[in-house]
């Protein structure tokens, strides 16, 4: 008797540490799929600049397993479209749809109750009309009373008034030379803190953290950017100067795409046009480890105190 009992209570084990181990595998299944399937994007698009105003066509697209969640927006001649959809049930439009099909109904039944028709005689209607009639004049005369006692009482407020302005005047002005007393000493505050950053911008130690924590960025940016862009992008100013220094600006990311980005510089006339074509992808993975680099950076939490400290007087 004992025997079976005990095979039984294995066997119930069994099946519960075997329910343990599906839920967990399950769970760690999701988040290897979280951390490594990749978020991919897409969009294209062309845009310029004319007299009646900006015009624009924009498709964009971002996906994820498989299509398992997909977001797009297309901007066609000034109308934004916007979908939503998991599993291929499409959330944001059908709010839409069902909004549209109770507004039909409701019309539906508007149309089908037809008018209500009155069956009222000609007697009661002129009862009615006196009625309606003698609570209008009687309206009319208790607001002309209110509006009296009204006025009687906004001419005595009035009054009052005037006899306190001066005093109140002296007030404000004293309040007034309080306030640019405390803007002086603000401002004299924040150029002392401005002065504390700077010497500690400028230590050694600082400085290195600081070209370390630029290549964590840099790699965090590759990594986000698109790898495959194609783009021609035309543009001038009023002044031409201006128009080299944003040719200056941009000519960083030839160091990035090379040929695929082409710049049409117009030293002699405002415009702004282009088209472009781009894709990507972005992992969870190569995020939380940035995040993790830039959380056990010492010199960052050090630089979170610093400026907490020093912030504290104003």
């Amino acid at each position: 008797m004992l025997g079976v009992i005990l095979d039984i209570l294995l066997i119930v084990l069994k099946v519960i540490g075997i329910f343990v181990l599906s839920i967990l595998g399950l769970f760690i299944l999701l988040l290897l799929v979280v951390l490594f399937v990749p978020v991919r994007y897409k969009s294209n698009g062309q845009f310029e600049k004319t007299e009646d105003g900006f015009e624009h066509e924009v498709y964009a697209k971002i996906t994820w397993c498989l299509h398992i969640i997909s977001i797009k927006f297309n901007r066609v001649q000034n109308k934004n479209v916007l979908s939503l959809k998991i599993l291929g049930i499409d959330f944001l439009n059908r709010k839409k749809k069902t909004q549209k099909k109770k507004a039909r109904k409701r019309t539906n039944r508007k149309t089908s109750q037809g008018e209500i028709i009155t069956t009222d005689s000609p007697k009661t209607i002129v009862e009615k009309t006196e009625n309606i009639n003698t609570i209008k004049q009687e309206d009319y005369a208790n607001k002309n009373a209110e509006g009296n006692v009204k006025k009687e009482q906004i001419n005595q407020n009035e009054n009052a008034k005037e006899k306190k302005t001066k005093p109140k005047l002296i007030q404000r002005i004293k309040a007034f030379i309080c306030k640019l007393g405390s803007i002086c000493e603000k401002v004299k505050n924040l150029n002392n803190v401005k002065n504390s950053f700077i010497e500690y911008l400028k230590k050694d130690t600082s400085r290195n953290a600081i070209k370390e924590i630029k290549k964590i960025i840099l790699k965090l940016l590759k990594h986000i950017l698109p790898r495959k862009l194609r783009a021609t992008v035309g543009f001038g100013f009023e002044d031409p100067a201006t128009t080299g220094k944003v040719l200056g600006a941009t000519s960083i990311f030839y160091g990035i795409y090379g040929d695929k980005l082409e710049l049409e510089p117009d030293f002699n006339k405002p415009v702004l046009y282009g088209k472009y074509k781009f894709k990507g992808r972005i992992r969870m993975c190569s995020l939380l480890i940035v995040a993790l680099k830039l959380y056990r950076n010492k010199w960052i939490k050090e630089f979170i105190n610093f400026s907490k400290e020093s912030v504290k007087d104003l």
